[in-house]
């Protein structure tokens, strides 16, 4: 299935900004959705047979070390915490002191939203990287450093493909509906429990935002463009934040 949404995403990279780039990126993130629904019935199935509910608790959340490495650490995890908060997980992130960079992130859910936070992050990144690094422009021609630029870019790329990928799972959470509960409450009761195994592992880890910089809007609207063609149908940002572990 990896290699299917791999080959989608190629070929929606290739004809990016056309109708025919849409449609295979659409078909690429649709895929994506129904394989975690599937994957949720496969568990739910194998738990029954265990004579266990489908929601048996934090024996069923998976955790997961993710590392960052390269330049922008810092937006390659944003997109990750992006990914994760859109598919009902929960993150951490572990930063170098007194720096913007992040060195690795820690995270909990179940393990169809995790394996799927995991696969989109890998075929993500590197869009999101290469795009950041073609729209900037001479600092000396715009009057904006390439850094700020680039990380307005990202910042807008990310935002736009977290909204659409966090409304494509609300279009699909009646698939998760159980006997006896609405796949709404299937999908808030998998984030609750992602929450409570990361508060059980690091009970003193604090919500924390990323520090203020310098945002260029036009890099910001260029970077939502981009995301935009990645056609995943959202219109609203999820809010949760991430918990930062000191």
């Amino acid at each position: 299935m990896k290699e299917k949404v791999h080959k989608l995403l190629a070929l929606a990279r290739d004809r990016q900004g056309t109708p025919e780039g849409e449609t295979f990126e659409n078909k690429a993130f649709e895929l994506m959705a129904k394989y975690g629904v599937s994957a949720a019935a496969l568990a739910a199935e194998g738990a029954s047979a265990h004579g266990a509910g489908a929601h048996a608790g934090s024996s069923q959340i998976k955790r997961h070390k993710q590392e960052f490495n390269g330049a922008y650490s810092d937006m390659q995890f944003a997109l990750f915490n992006g990914l994760s908060a859109a598919l009902h997980c929960c993150t951490l992130r572990f930063k170098v002191r007194g720096s913007v960079r992040v060195e690795e992130a820690i995270m909990f859910g179940r393990p169809h939203h995790v394996d799927r936070v995991i696969m989109l992050h890998g075929l993500l990144v590197s869009h999101m990287l290469a795009g950041a690094y073609d729209a900037s422009r001479p600092a000396r021609v715009v009057g904006i450093s390439v850094q700020t630029q680039r990380r307005s870019w990202m910042t807008g790329f990310v935002a736009s493909v977290c909204e659409r990928l966090a409304d494509i799972e609300r279009a699909h959470a009646v698939e998760y509906s159980t006997e006896n509960t609405a796949g709404t409450l299937v999908l808030q009761s998998d984030e609750k429990l992602a929450m409570a195994a990361a508060a059980a592992e690091f009970p003193h880890a604090q919500s924390s935002r990323m520090g203020r910089r310098r945002l260029d809007p036009n890099s910001f609207a260029s970077g939502a463009a981009t995301g935009e063609t990645m056609d995943l149908g959202q219109t609203r940002v999820s809010h949760r934040r991430a918990l930062t572990s000191r």
